[in-house]
């Protein structure tokens, strides 16, 4: 059976990718999006699940819920960033546990980045700015390294790591970096958009918004840069492009 979960009522609207032409030969698709933003379609909850459950998340003093939180789903539990700590959740909506505090030692976090989820090893993963630090499912505090490179980062299941980088103030020599758990360089992309914006005096200006450059499907771990054209995704050790509109 498919199940949707919601936190909240959402508004659904997709993109009809309506022309997409396979290449046997690779396994690469063409998307045409001037076509596809002609052809825009609202989707119905009804079309794309058999059940929709909507979770409301128990509120207290204990948990009140940043306004730019993030949601992460495990089979049973949810995980919400709440700037700088962690709020553990039941799939039912119960409120479990908080996860870190705000400082700069060990198990304490400044401000959450990015995290990421290892079921299989009960394990998550809070990126601090350039800090890296680890904890179980219960909460306990295992350990915290300083990240060698800038960018947002992912732990794989594997134990790889991906990085995305791509300032808008700087140009950058690549825009994503597979290594394994040392450190060693695995596969890279190169940032064939380079872009570099002043900062003006007075005022300087936002990056382009692009809320999420990975996400995962069918088992796949999926990457996007706002300024490259092409979907890539990792495969073994390499990272290949899988789509391109």
């Amino acid at each position: 059976m498919k199940l949707l979960i919601y936190s909240s009522t959402i508004l659904i609207i997709i993109l009809g990718f309506t022309q997409q032409r396979p290449n046997t030969q690779k396994g690469f698709f063409s998307i045409n999006f001037e076509e596809s933003i002609r052809n825009v379609k609202n989707l119905k909850l009804s079309q794309v699940a058999d059940n929709v459950e909507y979770i409301q998340l128990q509120t207290n003093e204990e948990c009140l819920i940043n306004p730019e939180a993030r949601y992460f789903f495990d089979d049973s539990l949810i995980f919400v960033t709440n700037k700088d700590h962690l709020l553990k959740f039941s799939n039912s909506g119960k409120f479990l546990k908080k996860i870190g505090k705000p400082g700069r030692g060990p198990g304490e976090i400044i401000s959450i980045y990015d995290l990421s989820i290892i079921p299989s090893k009960r394990l998550i993963y809070i990126q601090d700015g350039p800090s890296l630090t680890s904890y179980n499912f219960d909460g306990k505090f295992i350990r915290k390294v300083k990240i060698p490179y800038r960018g947002i980062l992912k732990i794989l299941n594997d134990g790889k790591m991906i990085m995305w980088d791509s300032s808008p103030y700087q140009p950058t020599k690549l825009t994503f970096l597979l290594t394994n758990e040392r450190g060693d360089t695995l596969s890279y992309i190169p940032n064939y958009c380079p872009v570099s914006i002043k900062p003006s005096i007075s005022a300087s200006p936002s990056p382009p918004f692009f809320p999420e450059h990975f996400y995962q499907y069918n088992n796949r771990f999926f990457l996007k840069d706002e300024f490259n054209d092409t979907v890539y995704m990792v495969s073994g050790n390499k990272i290949l492009p899988a789509y391109y509109h």
